[in-house]
Formats: structure tokens, C-alpha cells, sequence
């Protein structure tokens, strides 16, 4: 949940603020003070869920990678035989509701991104095309960090997977 807070901060302060100085730099237009105040209330809104969003996805990438590590260990190690039900295991925890929500929430986020690049090519002149942009490039990064966690969740359970660790092993060079 913080995760998703940092992320609707980001998205909204980015998006207000950008906003309002797209409007304050529009000539003929009127500052004022309430609304150079306004907009540092959302630039900090959206500096402070992007602080969080990379402190989240720091300390994630640590977490998911020893958490890999605890799941791939006892095959590794010997401790535990590779037997043909951790194919049906590593690909059935996608299914499961934490690392479901995951992988919607990543791919909801990753459509936003993809919307907001293509939004910023097709007219980067807008006014709010620049915004949209960043929105986007954030979104992505957002996206593919969360994605990445999963799939490394999952190569972790497919160590169980004789069959993938076969082919892994083939594919290796020497």
C-alpha cells in the first residue's frame, strides 16, 4: 500500500504541479502568490512519493533477491530434490493474490507509461505534453521495477523445476 501511495503522490504532485506552471508560463497570464503556493505544495507532493517510490524500489530489489535466494538454496544445496510438481509451483504463484495484485498493478502502470511516452511524441509542444511525459517515463520505471521483482520471485521457485534447470544449464556457456 505504501507503494501505491507513493505512487498516486508522484503521480498527482507531477501532474498538478506541472500543470500550474505550464498555466503560470502561458502568456497574458496573472501569477499569483496562492499560486506559486499551490504549486510548491504539489512539487513537494511529487518529489516526496518519487523519494519514496526509489527508497521502495531499493529496498525491494534486496528483499526479492534474498528472498530468490532463500527458495532457490535448498535445490541448490542438495537438500531438497528437484521433482516434476515445481514446474506446476513456479508457474502457479503468479495466481497467488499478493503476486497477482502485483502483476496487475505492474501492468496497469506500464500501460499508463506507454501512454504518456506516445503522448509525449505525438505532441511534445502541448501544454501539458512535457508532464504527460515524465508521468510516463516514471510510470515505466515503476512498471518494469515491479515486474522485474516478480520474475525474479519466480526464476527463485523454479529452481524446483527440473525440466528449467536442464535447459538453463544447456543454454549456459562455458
Amino acid at each position: 500500500m505504501v507503494g501505491v501511495g507513493a505512487y498516486v503522490s508522484a503521480v498527482f504532485g507531477w501532474f498538478v504541479g506541472g500543470g500550474m506552471i505550464t498555466a503560470m508560463l502561458s502568456p497574458g497570464v496573472r501569477v499569483l502568490p496562492s499560486d506559486i503556493l499551490i504549486t510548491a505544495v504539489f512539487w513537494v507532493l511529487a518529489i516526496g512519493g518519487s523519494v519514496v517510490l526509489w527508497m521502495l524500489w531499493r529496498s525491494g530489489r534486496d528483499l526479492v533477491r534474498a528472498a530468490a535466494w532463500w527458495l532457490r538454496a535448498p535445490y541448490v544445496l542438495g537438500h531438497r530434490p528437484r521433482v516434476a510438481a515445481g514446474w506446476v509451483q513456479a508457474r502457479t504463484v503468479n495466481t497467488e493474490p499478493p503476486v497477482l495484485a502485483r502483476i496487475t498493478t505492474a501492468t496497469f502502470v506500464f500501460l499508463f507509461g506507454i501512454a504518456g511516452v506516445a503522448w509525449l511524441f505525438r505532441d511534445p509542444t502541448a501544454g501539458l505534453g512535457l508532464v504527460i511525459g515524465v508521468l510516463g517515463l516514471l510510470s515505466l520505471a515503476c512498471g518494469v521495477g515491479q515486474m522485474g521483482g516478480v520474475i525474479r520471485l519466480v526464476s527463485g521457485l523454479s529452481e524446483a523445476d527440473p525440466l528449467w534447470v536442464r535447459l538453463r544449464s544447456a543454454m549456459r556457456r562455458s
